[in-house]
């Protein structure tokens, strides 16, 4: 918005005749910096989050219409449209796209799928605990016979990206980077780390932006992270050497009995030894520096997920502590705007009643009819007239928008927690009722593209045979260690697809779903939603 912003003013402004064009342009590109500084303080301004908002569904208009035009090649109204959703998406926005794509896409028929009723389609369960590892988050849904149980879904604010491994990814690039250089003599910065590939192709190694360079230097930790060589899975029992002693097998040999916590304890040292000494995985930077990572610096990145020790959960609980602020100053926005849309509707509706309890008298009502028809008529006050009814209108749009999603912000604050994943596996299904607890747990459905994490990898070509299935084999050992203790019992079975169809399993269940032959009395027709209106999303879309 900033960018557009800025160049829309930068065309608008003209010289004046008469001056020097150099002055011109001087001036010209002053104005441009300086209405460019402005928006960008406008679009940082929290009183401008309207425009953020209207901008979103811009956005998603924009990329239904890119997909069907460049990628499918096909007009919207001559196939219908399966969206896959958020499990946690509040019924205001799901009704939104719905309008959406009936009014400004003209499809013929619609059904909004959760992600995580779709990701156990994909490995052939309609009931499950589903744990996704996304892009921003990470979410572990509940999912019954079908449905979504939307009071056990427990969201926590890292994950791959973001607020994620890719950053502790970078600094440990950096960090060994550095050393690399000072074994070799080069002097660097305390604080400098590698260059990205378009810096030292440009001339004199010049920097863009932070933000800029700070995205590609992001980008090839993100490379690093999903070619293995920057982030492994470490089997149970592995302690964490960044965090000064992970707790996490402390903790299990306390729950333990004495025989099983010796042998907890026995596997825990000889893991951390046997990975200590593993030989170090080469990867090559941009520049031709071939830096080693070791073992254990690729596990203590997905101990992020895992972890129990102090530097896993101290990142865990910043995150959550940032979104919770970000939650709180929606929900005390929206409820302010509601507040004064009440005062707003009710000092009219009082001005209503003045105007109509006195009646004007005839000479009066005869002078304003006068002066009314002296009154020229100019296109410029219809033009301004229509404009301020249609901006009116649309901020009372916003308004009744912000009043409905009221009750869902405040519920979602509590969904987020700092725990670590074997940990919001069993809250989520321990929140749910007792008859579905051992169905839930024993099918755990690992998916989305920050799942896509192997073990330990070797210098050959060939991978080793347990190398796709080493989360999910840890995320069993760490559910089955907490629910044994008090329901032994209990058996738990994580599912998940190999790591190249992880990442797109929800994409692959609404595949399945599409191709059932009782799927089309599923859908959402554009008679049902003209009948009924985008609230009909809420009982067909459940």
């Amino acid at each position: 918005p900033s960018s557009s912003g800025s160049t829309s003013s930068f065309i608008g402004s003209s010289s004046s005749p008469g001056k020097d064009s150099s002055t011109s342009t001087s001036q010209n590109s002053n104005e441009a910096k300086k209405s460019g500084k402005n928006n960008a303080q406008d679009n940082n301004n929290p009183e401008n989050a309207d425009d953020v908002e209207d901008d979103c569904f811009t956005l998603l208009s924009s990329y239904m219409n890119h997909a069907y035009t460049s990628a499918l090649c096909t007009s919207p109204s001559s196939h219908p449209l399966l969206l896959v959703e958020k499990s946690y998406n509040i019924p205001p926005i799901r009704q939104k796209m719905l309008e959406i794509c009936f009014e400004e896409h003209d499809v013929p028929a619609v059904f909004l799928a959760r992600d995580a009723v779709t990701a156990c389609y994909a490995v052939g369960r309609t009931t499950g605990t589903v744990v996704d590892v996304g892009h921003v988050g990470t979410v572990v849904t509940p999912v019954f016979e079908g449905y979504v149980e939307s009071r056990g879904i427990i969201k926590c604010p890292y994950s791959a990206c973001g607020l994620g491994m890719d950053n502790v990814v970078l600094e440990m690039m950096d960090d060994l980077y550095r050393k690399k250089k000072s074994e070799a003599g080069v002097t660097t910065n305390s604080k400098s780390g590698f260059m990205p590939l378009y810096q030292l192709r440009s001339p004199n190694h010049k920097k863009r932006r932070d933000i800029f360079h700070k995205l590609a230097r992001l980008d090839i930790a993100r490379i690093c992270r999903e070619g293995g060589e920057g982030v492994g899975v470490a089997s149970f029992g592995y302690t964490a050497a960044s965090g000064g002693g992970n707790t996490g097998a402390g903790d299990n040999v306390a729950h333990a009995s004495t025989s099983q916590g010796a042998a907890i304890a026995t596997t825990a040292a000889a893991t951390t030894s046997a990975i200590l000494n593993a030989p170090k995985v080469p990867y090559e930077l941009p520049d031709g520096t071939l830096i080693d990572i070791p073992h254990a610096s690729r596990y203590d990145v997905a101990e992020l997920l895992f972890g129990k020790d102090d530097y896993s959960c101290r990142k865990r609980e910043e995150g959550t502590l940032r979104m919770r602020k970000k939650l709180s100053a929606i929900l005390a926005s929206a409820t302010s705007t509601g507040m004064e849309q009440t005062s707003s509707s009710s000092n009219g509706e009082s001005k209503n009643h003045a105007t109509t309890a006195v009646a004007p008298s005839p000479a009066a009502a005869s002078l304003s009819l006068a002066k009314k028809n002296q009154q020229p008529n100019s296109k410029r006050h219809k033009t301004s007239s229509s404009i301020h009814s249609s901006s009116s209108s649309k901020k009372s749009k916003r308004e009744q928008y912000h009043a409905a999603c009221i009750p869902y912000l405040s519920s979602q604050i509590g969904e987020l927690t700092s725990s670590p994943l074997p940990a919001m596996v069993c809250d989520a299904a321990f929140k749910c009722d007792r008859d579905q607890q051992a169905q839930l747990l024993g099918n755990v459905i690992l998916c989305g593209g920050g799942a896509c994490i192997g073990g330990t990898t070797s210098t050959g070509d060939t991978l080793p045979p347990d190398y796709h299935y080493a989360m999910t084999d840890r995320l069993r050992d760490e559910v089955e260690s907490i629910i044994h203790t008090h329901t032994p019992g209990w058996r738990v079975k994580v599912l998940s697809p190999n790591i190249p169809e992880r990442a797109i399993c929800s994409w692959l269940g609404g595949s399945i779903l599409g191709s059932l032959g009782t799927f089309h009395d599923m859908w959402i027709t554009r008679k049902e939603y003209e009948e009924f209106g985008p609230s009909i999303v809420n009982r067909k879309c459940p």
